[in-house]
């Protein structure tokens, strides 16, 4: 079952369908080669099986996640973790159960999760993290971090954990994250 599946993607490779079913903590994998009504999934993320819904911080637990995106040419999924205020990434060119992410975006560790990672704005920072796009041509994420009123762009074509962002979007520098109150212009 699923409850508040917030994303969706689909791998045309594979014919895998990616789903970030938010509210049990977890991205459900189909296999719809084939879909039949009810189908199960074959395979979970964010937990160790499909019954399970603990919740903790780890590289292999999920707390509402809420964004996917895909890199084909590393067989790289992005999930945004949105209550752990951090973007995991899994190689899923073979998938397991409950398999640990490969690195971590926006923490400097997969056992941290603080907003901002407790401390001010910066390029390594995230709050409240939405939903994210991969290029491929410019090997790039683009994350909706809604706490900070931005949007950063990673350069993922090598991830160390905790990396900072190389531009933003929505204000002047990577220390900012104010509204603007008064009226809208083009650069915020």
């Amino acid at each position: 079952t699923l409850s508040s599946p917030l994303s969706i993607l689909y791998n045309s490779a594979s014919n895998t369908l990616f789903v970030a079913d938010s509210f049990h903590h977890r991205v459900l994998i189909y296999d719809v080669a084939t879909i039949n009504n009810g189908e199960a999934a074959v395979n979970v993320l964010g937990q160790p099986d499909f019954t399970t819904g603990g919740l903790s911080i780890a590289s292999t637990t999920l707390l509402v996640p809420v964004g996917l995106a895909y890199n084909s040419a590393s067989n790289t999924l992005y999930v945004v973790d949105d209550d752990n205020n951090r973007i995991l990434a899994y190689d899923v060119s073979t998938i397991t159960n409950g398999e640990a992410a490969i690195a971590v975006l926006g923490q400097v560790n997969f056992t941290s999760s603080s907003a901002n990672q407790g401390g001010s704005v910066a390029s390594t920072t995230i709050s409240n993290p939405k939903s994210i796009v991969y290029n491929s041509l410019s090997s790039t994420l683009y994350l909706a971090d809604a706490g900070n009123n931005r949007v950063l762009v990673y350069d993922v074509a090598s991830i160390t954990n905790g990396e900072g962002a190389i531009a933003v979007l929505g204000q002047s520098n990577f220390t900012s994250s104010s509204v603007n109150q008064g009226g809208s212009v083009a650069s915020t």
